[in-house]
């Protein structure tokens, strides 16, 4: 495993992760660079955990893994609050954060 030390957090990368940089864009336009610290999976369905490059906050962004009818992959935003939280309790789970001390 490899270690990844980003603001003040200890990320443990499993070897199959493609640490990768990726380019969103906001509602208005705005870009913004992420970096892939980690893929979960959570109840057969694919994940991505994703901080911002040049952001000095903690927060991590969570994205489902999607495919298309041809069969590419495509990142969708977790809507369902339920969804989201079984997903960041499996990412605080995976990192060896305390249940009651989660991050969000």
């Amino acid at each position: 495993m490899r270690k990844l030390k980003k603001l003040g957090i200890l990320f443990i990368i499993r070897e199959e992760v493609e640490c990768c940089i990726i380019t969103f864009a906001d509602e208005n336009g705005r870009e913004q660079d992420f970096v892939c610290i980690a893929d979960i999976e959570v109840r057969n369905k694919k994940y991505k955990i994703f901080l911002a490059v040049e952001e000095t906050e903690e927060e991590i962004h969570l994205l489902r893994v999607d495919k298309d009818n041809n069969g590419e992959e495509f990142f969708v935003e977790i809507e369902d609050d339920e969804e989201l939280n079984i997903v960041r309790k499996a990412w605080n789970n995976l990192i060896g954060i305390p249940q009651d001390n989660k991050q969000q």
